[in-house]
């Protein structure tokens, strides 16, 4: 089941989270799953895309924010340091 999903900024693609971690990133003109990425294992309470739509950022429930490539489909860096869960970004 998907607990969230977020529109690219440029609104050619959507993400879908799933509650195992694993993103889908969908094409929204032919419903198409275009790639799926794995990285974390921990549910993802948000997410919010840069800008541009080259990265987004996720609010983990172990306490981590994930940086992730939306080319490469891989996290490109973690920021850590917070006690409980990450609920949101901004």
């Amino acid at each position: 089941q998907p607990t969230l999903i977020a529109e690219s900024p440029d609104r050619k693609s959507f993400l879908v989270v799933f509650a195992d971690g694993s993103i889908q990133i969908i094409d929204p003109k032919e419903g198409e799953i275009l790639r799926t990425l794995r990285g974390t294992k921990n549910f993802i309470h948000t997410l919010v895309f840069q800008e541009d739509g080259k990265r987004f950022a996720t609010a983990e429930s172990d306490g981590t924010i994930a940086v992730w490539d939306v080319a490469k489909g891989e996290i490109q860096f973690r920021l850590l340091g917070h006690i409980g869960p990450v609920h949101g970004l901004a």
